[in-house]
């Protein structure tokens, strides 16, 4: 066969074929993730030449390349928080013959994984104090989070869920005397749910129909002893 120059690969040729084992999760929970992965030649890329991976990173947009050769495997350590793309390329030659002239050709593949980086679980701190006694039915507890969230709800005496507000004190309105505990989510937001966290109080309301009429039954004895101490003082008596 006669030498032709190199040209581009024929119209369907298939690339060399890559397959990534891992990352293979949608939110990783570690900030070092394990990359792994496999370049092989195709019917149409009989021959690999290089093998290398980009990770864009989502908050320098920096780019790293590694070159080698079929399987692959190492900790990319120290990966930000955040949403990433890993992708990997692999490069291959095949060649064809026409009309007795042998060709040969470079033929490029890729595939490419989307994954969150979230290392940091959401907690919640309760700022009010444990088994403190309130004498309001309308109560505010106060809590903190470690990061920012995009949901927080709560559970009152084990009921369902209610949606609050992840910048403000729960407020709690229209309270039963007695003990209540209120157990607090939340979720980041990649979707993470927090641990819950409880706190326990008491509610104790003095009745105020009961202060109105010791207060009413004082006034009457107080107006019934000055009638008397006037009676007195001027000789008269209470008509009736």
């Amino acid at each position: 066969y006669a030498w032709g120059c190199t040209v581009a690969p024929p119209a369907g040729a298939v690339p060399p074929k890559i397959r990534i084992y891992s990352p293979n999760s949608t939110v990783l929970s570690s900030n070092n993730v394990s990359l792994s992965f496999k370049a092989t030649t195709s019917k149409d890329a009989s021959m690999l030449l290089d093998v290398w991976y980009q990770i864009a990173w989502e908050k320098n947009n920096t780019v790293e390349y590694h070159k080698f050769t079929c399987f692959f495997h190492r900790y990319v350590n120290w990966m930000p928080d955040g949403n990433h793309t890993i992708t990997v390329f692999a490069n291959g030659a095949g060649s064809f013959v026409t009309e007795n002239t042998f060709y040969i050709y470079d033929i490029d593949g890729s595939s490419s994984v989307n994954f969150t980086v979230d290392s940091i679980q959401p907690t919640i701190s309760f700022m009010s104090i444990q088994n403190k006694t309130f004498d309001t039915a309308n109560v505010a507890l106060n809590f903190s989070l470690n990061k920012p969230v995009s949901k927080v709800f709560y559970s009152l005496d084990n009921h369902e869920n209610v949606a609050a507000n992840e910048n403000a004190p729960l407020a709690l309105h229209n309270l039963s005397n007695g003990e209540h505990n209120v157990t607090i989510y939340s979720q980041d937001e990649y979707g993470i749910i927090s641990a819950p966290s409880t706190v326990y109080f008491n509610v104790k309301v003095f009745p105020t129909t009961l202060v109105v009429a010791v207060s009413a039954a004082l006034a009457t004895v107080v107006v019934v002893t000055g009638l008397l101490v006037y009676f007195k003082k001027y000789g008269r008596k209470p008509e009736g």
